[in-house]
């Protein structure tokens, strides 16, 4: 059924394409791009805040990533140096509501390093729809509406949550919400490589359980958890344990997370046994992998991640066009 609806919505831009003619340019980059549908508005400048779907495909049209499908457009601060090749050239002839087609020389983007199934010589096929343009204060005064709002959300169900189970709980500056049955001691070691070793369950406002430790403890990198479970660990402290509420703006934010919704409040109880700072002694696989998160441009995680526009260098599945990882 997503197969059809992606099929259905690129025949759509396509159809859309064919209808409204667009204008053929070639840059002296090598840059070919086609402009489907064209307002007056501002054209996209390095600097501006872009939210765009995008789709990459080798010239055969076998897709390598689409963010088409998942209707999960991306959003980012556009710089010189973010996209390799003339993309960026493609890019900044385009305004909110343009859609378009674009060309650009596969060594531009790969060098002397072409994977097995672009030809030398061959073209990458990017196909972009500019939703918006923003600038830096246009898209973090809307950043911090949306955040607000969200705030508001979930503070609302953090209250009745703790009104249902009856729980006494604290609340930091940041909105976290916690409680410490166990306190802890000293103070939270600094520096980028900390690894907290602790016993833990994370659950949904409703009950259900996301992870668990299974009463182990495991050790875990804090650079790649949630900033509100961070937070919490500084809280309880070495030794100690306690419960953690986490709004979802201090979690994964608008972004679904493996089982995790969009916009949801995460639950942790945890007992920290010790923190130290170091790489893990375990295997990656050993680090939940729900439990780890990337920051966006806003600084938050609510953002869609911007994948890398080099196209990885493993060919794209066989039999039309599909999307690749």
């Amino acid at each position: 059924m997503k197969n059809i609806a992606f099929t259905l919505m690129l025949f759509a831009l396509i159809f859309t394409a064919c209808n409204t003619g667009g204008s053929h340019t070639k840059t002296a980059k090598g840059l070919e791009y086609t402009i489907h549908t064209k307002n007056d508005g501002p054209k996209a400048k390095i600097g501006d805040y872009l939210t765009l779907n995008m789709q990459y495909a080798t010239e055969n049209d076998s897709v390598i990533f689409s963010s088409y499908r998942n209707n999960r457009p991306l959003s980012f601060k556009f710089q010189e140096t973010l996209f390799k090749g003339a993309l960026n050239d493609g890019i900044t002839q385009m305004a909110a509501g343009d859609s378009a087609t674009l060309l650009v020389p596969a060594d531009s983007i790969y060098g002397d390093r072409l994977p097995n199934f672009v030809k030398k010589g061959g073209k990458i096929k990017y196909t972009l729809s500019l939703l918006k343009v923003q600038s830096e204060q246009e898209y973090q005064a809307e950043v911090e509406a949306k955040k607000k709002s969200q705030d508001d959300a979930d503070s609302k169900l953090i209250n009745e949550y703790i009104a249902k189970n009856n729980l006494k709980m604290e609340t930091a500056p940041s909105g976290l919400r916690y409680s410490i049955a166990k306190p802890g001691t000293g103070a939270m070691p600094e520096g980028n490589n900390l690894v907290v070793k602790m016993k833990y369950s994370l659950t949904l406002l409703d009950g259900k359980e996301v992870e668990s430790s299974k009463g182990a403890s495991v050790e875990m990198p804090m650079n790649r958890q949630v900033k509100g479970l961070r937070d919490g660990i500084a809280l309880i402290k070495k030794g100690g344990k306690g419960k953690l509420i986490v709004p979802s703006t201090q979690a994964y934010g608008e972004r679904q997370r493996g089982s995790v919704p969009a916009n949801s409040v995460l639950v942790y109880d945890i007992e920290v046994d010790d923190i130290v700072e170091g790489n893990p002694v375990q295997p990656a696989s050993s680090v939940p992998a729900k439990l780890q998160t990337t920051t966006s441009p806003a600084g938050n995680t609510s953002t869609a991640k911007l994948p890398t526009t080099m196209p990885a260098k493993q060919a794209p599945a066989k039999g039309g066009a599909k999307e690749g990882k």
